[in-house]
């Protein structure tokens, strides 16, 4: 009714279950994320199930976003590599501070202030690493060009001559733009 979004945590159910939780909100076309989650508290790496952000994915695949509900011992921070590799793209954490009010505030699985920032820097750090697209990036490119052999000319030519793979020679340096060894083939005219 409010219509805000709607983040649902997927503790303690089945992949069957989080479907039926996702239809219900498709259906009634508000908007909705699926947190995965280990209701264990805290976790132990083998209970993470990091996996299973993927299964909803291809379970629910119309859903825009999946997140990863974390609570296992705060020095983890490679969990949250595992979590985008998969493709999550929310994140919760438990964040403690020491009070007088509430002494118990601090557990075996919320962060500190200080834990926080190691593991948000992780978070950025396996963002960066997590690339959505094929293309290679420029400096990767050009890097790669610097190695690769140039094709050269032996000798003077002419417009429109058919060149011989003894017509030319490979060299490092390549001239930039230029034709590199690996285009040339016997299947490739020129």
């Amino acid at each position: 009714e409010t219509g805000l979004p709607v983040i649902a945590s997927t503790a303690g159910i089945y992949l069957d279950e989080v479907n039926k939780v996702h239809n219900f909100f498709r259906h009634r076309k508000i908007e909705h994320a699926i947190m995965h989650c280990v209701a264990k508290y805290p976790s132990t790496p083998k209970d993470l199930d990091i996996s299973r952000i993927q299964a909803i994915k291809k379970r629910c695949p119309t859903i825009r976003h999946i997140g990863f509900s974390t609570h296992e011992d705060p020095n983890i921070y490679s969990s949250v590599f595992m979590a985008v590799a998969r493709g999550a793209t929310i994140f919760e954490k438990h964040v403690a501070i020491n009070s007088f009010k509430h002494p118990k505030a601090v557990n075996a699985y919320s962060v500190r202030p200080a834990q926080l920032d190691c593991w948000l820097t992780a978070l950025r750090e396996a963002c960066d690493m997590y690339k959505s697209n094929d293309v290679g990036n420029k400096e990767e490119i050009l890097a790669l060009n610097a190695l690769k052999r140039g094709v050269f000319v032996n000798r003077d030519v002419t417009v429109g001559e058919t060149l011989y793979e003894k017509d030319f020679f490979y060299a490092i340096p390549a001239e930039e733009e230029q034709y590199y060894s690996n285009d040339v083939s016997k299947y490739c005219s020129f």
